[in-house]
């Protein structure tokens, strides 16, 4: 799969998950204690993948929510976890891998603990290339300010995010909850967000049947959920070298992120109308390079009935003077992106 996607011109990031061998654990069986041994089996495989299966890739997540410990990895508490950066560190130097950088500490529960442990560890710190953090519930802007603000500089990814519904009667509820998760994340400051998961599995350290997939599983077929399509509405539309810039919504029911390219002349507006009547939108690109302005955009939106569907073309300057921006509508409770150039 790593090889395919090479292929394709991306380069992935290689990351661990699961349960560790007993005999590399304390006497409570989950508890991470031999960190060389541990270390030794990590380089083992970034040596594989790199010099012997030739794959391309620089960026490597070594552990995956040790803060609630197994079946998603083992207990490692967060000054274990900035040890074992640091003797992952001192071996990649040793073996020429100075290139791998770490995505950490990818824990489940959402605040600073690990990267401040991480952070206080010269060896590590230095290795860290992505912050990332999972989210399966809503946290406030002061959350999500204090970990933008500790990471600095360094991208903050959201390497998880989702929902946790189980029962399969409430697709459209969870597929709108995501996307103003990712709204949230996008908003406080995350460069990016993958979804969990991909497609409805057996998951087999939980011994259980799980519907997070934005895929329905059937025989030999998947069908997309609302989920996707929802997801799609941001994903699809704002493709590499896009970044996010400001906005301002005079309508407090009215949530919207812009992207643009660096010069200006390709744009993608999401917006989310929260509120229970519909909402008149003027999108103003007045400042935006001249052949956008004279470019359509077009509208796609998801609902409960609708499922990213092409609703319209729409001119870019728009017809009511003395507005020049994009006109258009979006019904209460829906999803809607405008992309243009």
């Amino acid at each position: 799969m790593l090889r395919y996607l090479n292929e394709h011109g991306i380069a992935p990031y290689l990351t661990c998950s699961g349960i560790t061998p007993p005999w590399m654990c304390a006497a409570d069986g989950v508890t991470l204690a031999d960190l060389e041994g541990f270390c030794d089996m990590l380089v083992s495989l970034l040596v594989w993948a790199r010099r012997e299966e030739g794959l391309r890739f620089t960026m490597f997540g070594p552990l995956n929510e040790t803060d609630i410990g197994p079946p998603e990895g083992p207990f490692v508490s967060p000054e274990a976890y900035a040890r074992v950066l640091a003797l992952l560190d001192r071996k990649l130097n040793a073996i020429g891998l100075d290139d791998i950088r770490f995505v950490v500490a990818e824990q489940a529960r959402f605040d600073t603990t690990y990267m401040r442990a991480i952070l206080a560890e010269p060896a590590a710190a230095r290795r860290v290339g992505v912050w990332g953090l999972h989210c399966y519930s809503e946290y406030s802007p002061e959350q999500l300010r204090e970990v933008r603000d500790l990471a600095g500089t360094t991208p903050l990814w959201m390497t998880e995010y989702g929902d946790l519904e189980q029962s399969g009667e409430r697709e459209w509820y969870v597929a709108w909850l995501m996307t103003g998760r990712l709204f949230d994340l996008l908003e406080g400051g995350f460069r990016g967000a993958l979804v969990w998961d991909a497609c409805d599995n057996y998951h087999d350290h939980d011994e259980a049947w799980t519907i997070y997939g934005l895929l329905r599983t059937g025989l030999r077929v998947y069908t997309p959920k609302h989920r996707y399509y929802a997801a799609k509405q941001i994903f699809r539309f704002v493709p590499p070298g896009f970044v996010r810039v400001a906005t301002m919504s005079t309508h407090s029911g009215v949530r919207a992120l812009a992207f643009t390219d660096a010069e200006r002349r390709r744009v993608t507006v999401a917006v989310m109308n929260t509120a229970a009547e519909t909402a008149y939108l003027n999108i103003d690109l007045h400042t935006y390079a001249l052949e956008l302005l004279h470019e359509r955009a077009t509208y796609y939106r998801t609902s409960a009935a609708e499922r990213c569907a092409a609703v319209a073309t729409i001119a870019v300057r728009g017809a009511n003077c003395p507005f020049r921006g994009l006109d258009a509508t979006l019904p209460p409770y829906r999803i809607g992106t405008f992309t243009a150039g």
